[in-house]
């Protein structure tokens, strides 16, 4: 079986996604969701800053 060929109905994958959607609003409105989101945005903050390939300056 080539599993990159499953197809789900179109209703399932969006009842997985209005539940995932709920899912990720709660854990980013808990403790444990706002210290996670914190560090991304430094570790995006540090990253942005060594970004060496820079096309604004082409």
């Amino acid at each position: 079986m080539n599993d990159k060929n499953i197809a789900l109905p179109e209703v399932i994958l969006n009842a997985l996604a209005l539940y995932l959607k709920d899912e990720a609003i709660k854990f980013y409105q808990s403790d444990e969701g706002k210290k996670y989101y914190e560090e991304c945005q430094k570790e995006k903050l540090v990253k942005d800053v060594n970004d060496t390939d820079d096309k604004a300056s082409v």
